[in-house]
C-alpha cells in the first residue's frame, strides 16, 4: 500500500425526498462526492475522484417495496492505492469476497424486492417484524485504457430474511462468467459474518 502524504479537499452533496401517490410512495436519496488533491497543497499525489449514488424505492400499501441502487465512480490522476474503488463484500457485491475487484472506475446497480410478513400476520405476532427480500447486483471496476464498464461484469443474486432491520440472514451467489460458490451471511445491525460454501 502507498504510504505517501495526501492533502485533499472534499465536497459532498446530498438530498432526499418523497412523492406521494394514491397507490404508492416514491422515496429517493441522492449523494454526490468530489475529492481533489494537488501537490501544490503539500501532498505527494495529484488526483480527482467523483462518485454518485442514487437510491430510489417504491413503497406500496400492501407492504411491498421495490428498490434500486445506482452507484458510479470515476477518477483521474495519480491515485494512492487506498483511494482506488473496490467491489465485493456485503455492502457492494455480496456474492464475492471483500474487495475482490479493484480499479480506477466503478459502476454498481442493485434491484431488490421486499415483502413484509405483517401483510399476512397480526401486529401482535412475534414474526410480524420479519421481511423477505430477493435482490440482484451487477457491477464492475476497471483501470486500463480502453476498458469499459461492460468488460467482465460481475453478477450475483440473493435471498434475505430481515427481522426488524436488526437481525439478517442472507444467502448470495455469484453467477454468470464469474460463477462462484454461494455465501451465507448472518448480520446484526451493521455487523456481518460471512461463510463461503464449499460446493
Amino acid at each position: 500500500m502507498d504510504k505517501g502524504v495526501v492533502h485533499s479537499v472534499s465536497i459532498r452533496l446530498s438530498n432526499r425526498g418523497r412523492w406521494f401517490r394514491r397507490w404508492f410512495v416514491l422515496e429517493w436519496e441522492n449523494n454526490g462526492f468530489l475529492e481533489n488533491a494537488e501537490r501544490a497543497a503539500g501532498g505527494e499525489y495529484e488526483y480527482t475522484i467523483f462518485q454518485w449514488n442514487f437510491r430510489p424505492r417504491i413503497v406500496f400499501p400492501s407492504m411491498q417495496t421495490l428498490g434500486f441502487r445506482f452507484h458510479w465512480g470515476t477518477s483521474r490522476g495519480n491515485l494512492p492505492q487506498q483511494k482506488l474503488f473496490s467491489l465485493g463484500g456485503m455492502t457492494t457485491l455480496p456474492g464475492y469476497d471483500d474487495d475482490a475487484f479493484v480499479g480506477r472506475h466503478l459502476f454498481l446497480i442493485r434491484g431488490e424486492y421486499w415483502v413484509a410478513w405483517k401483510m399476512w400476520l397480526s401486529e401482535s405476532s412475534r414474526f410480524s417484524p420479519l421481511k423477505t427480500g430477493v435482490f440482484c447486483d451487477l457491477g464492475n471496476t476497471w483501470s486500463l485504457r480502453g476498458e469499459t464498464y461492460r468488460d467482465r461484469v460481475k453478477v450475483d443474486v440473493g435471498l434475505e430474511l430481515n427481522y426488524a432491520s436488526a437481525i439478517r440472514l442472507s444467502i448470495v451467489k455469484g453467477v454468470g462468467k464469474f460463477n462462484v460458490p454461494a455465501r451465507i451471511f448472518v448480520g446484526w445491525g451493521t455487523h456481518f459474518f460471512g461463510v463461503r460454501s464449499t460446493s
